[in-house]
């Protein structure tokens, strides 16, 4: 389960409740990504176990701020055009970018940066440069 902490309408944290059965790592990015002027989050988060199998899977979700609340927007893929072996984890949200690191590990010990990915906000979704 993951809170997000607002106050007066600004998201000021985020508390990570972990699941073993259902969730790994989650971390979470805040930001302003549709150029309202207000904090939005985007949490990635892995899912393991599901359908019965060991399968693993990670996926981003995307909260906007309406000053109201924070509501649930879409959901992406961080990982969609990836290579085998290759995984994205996210850094920031910055003038409506959101940007992470793209990691590639051939033994799963070593670990080599391979440059920044970026999303921008359109039509209501996430969407990777």
């Amino acid at each position: 389960m993951v809170f997000l902490v607002m106050s007066q309408s600004t998201l000021t944290g985020v508390v990570f409740c972990k699941t073993p059965e259902l969730f790994s790592t989650a971390t979470a990015v805040i930001g302003d990504v549709n150029s309202d002027g207000l904090n939005d989050a985007v949490i990635l988060y892995g899912i393991e176990g599901f359908d019965g199998g060991n399968n693993y899977a990670r996926f981003c979700s995307l909260f906007l701020n309406t000053s109201q609340s924070l509501e649930y927007s879409s959901t992406f893929n961080p990982h969609e055009n990836l290579e085998y072996r290759e995984y994205v984890e996210l850094l920031s949200i910055e003038d409506g970018v959101l940007i992470g690191k793209k990691f590639v590990s051939e033994d799963l010990v070593d670990i080599t940066e391979l440059g920044k990915v970026k999303w921008v906000f359109e039509d209501g979704k996430m969407v990777r440069l």
